[in-house]
């Protein structure tokens, strides 16, 4: 009952003016109301239900059985979102998600540091998982995280408390021009429709907007040494990047980040800058086509 009406809260304060970004149906985009047990889209009357203080605004393909994003959605349990959530196990997992992403985080956060200038950015974490970033964002800074799967984001809301939604990346539930920056870490190579997430990011970013995106770089040797995980979608490299993001956004600034360093067992990811025989992922900035 707390975390809904925590969900509720969250919601009211977007509606009335507050600095969080509204919120909104993911089918039409309509306005929502707080009910009883969720939320009602004001537009189509759909019900949406909060779990565990995590509403979910996932659209009506998703709920399909035979839709693309249902069978990842399945995917995604098998694998992510089925680790352990024992509580002794935590400081496990950010240890090693810190050795796996801590220079992606590094990197994202210096960006925030360049583009903000003092400034309070609002800040979307597009597929934020456990919510590690959020610890990165200085408090000043307003941060919403969405995911596509629900128990990651509770082990967000449990452990790095913040505003979170379950939503999917090609239906985000947010409004035209709503955030000053849209981060993707890792996410895009997943995703069954990657152009129309990136249409969607720069949909909701503000016209002057930053996309901070990371993605695996296919020519690195720690894929040609260990091969392309099986649960990835898509491969990247510095001709089809660019190709990819370019109907939705200008402006693009690539760079080769992390290095492999190759210890049995566990993902140990250096920082620095590096060519693309060995560097492990792009990260990529860029504005909006508005």
């Amino acid at each position: 009952m707390m975390g809904l009406q925590q969900s509720i809260r969250q919601v009211e304060t977007a509606l009335h003016g507050g600095q969080l970004p509204v919120p909104v149906c993911p089918d039409d985009l309509g306005r929502l109301d707080p009910t009883d047990a969720g939320f009602s889209c004001c537009r189509c009357r759909r019900r949406f239900p909060s779990v565990d203080g995590i509403a979910e605004l996932l659209p009506k393909e998703v709920l399909s059985e035979s839709s693309s994003e249902s069978r990842q959605l399945r995917a995604y349990r098998e694998s992510f979102s089925t680790r352990p959530d024992r509580s002794w196990k935590q400081l496990l997992r950010v240890l090693l998600h810190k050795m796996g992403n801590g220079y992606l985080h590094s990197w994202a956060a210096s960006v925030i540091d360049e583009i903000g200038k003092g400034r309070t950015l609002t800040l979307l974490d597009a597929g934020c998982g456990d919510g590690i970033f959020k610890g990165c964002v200085p408090k000043r800074h307003t941060y919403v995280g969405v995911d596509f799967s629900l128990r990651p984001l509770l082990r967000a809301r449990l452990y790095h408390p913040g505003t979170y939604f379950r939503a999917d990346l090609h239906h985000l539930p947010f409004s035209d021009d709503s955030f000053d920056t849209v981060l993707s870490f890792q996410a895009l190579q997943y995703l069954v429709r990657p152009q129309a997430a990136l249409a969607q990011m720069a949909r909701i970013l503000k016209p002057e907007g930053k996309l901070l995106l990371t993605v695996p770089n296919d020519e690195s040797i720690k894929y040609r040494v260990e091969g392309i995980p099986k649960v990835q979608l898509h491969r990247f490299d510095c001709k089809s990047i660019p190709a990819l993001l370019a109907g939705s956004f200008k402006d693009l600034r690539l760079q080769l980040q992390g290095i492999w360093v190759p210890i049995p067992l566990v993902s140990l990811h250096a920082p620095g800058v590096y060519p693309a025989r060995w560097g492990l992922t792009w990260t990529v900035t860029g504005t909006p086509r508005k």
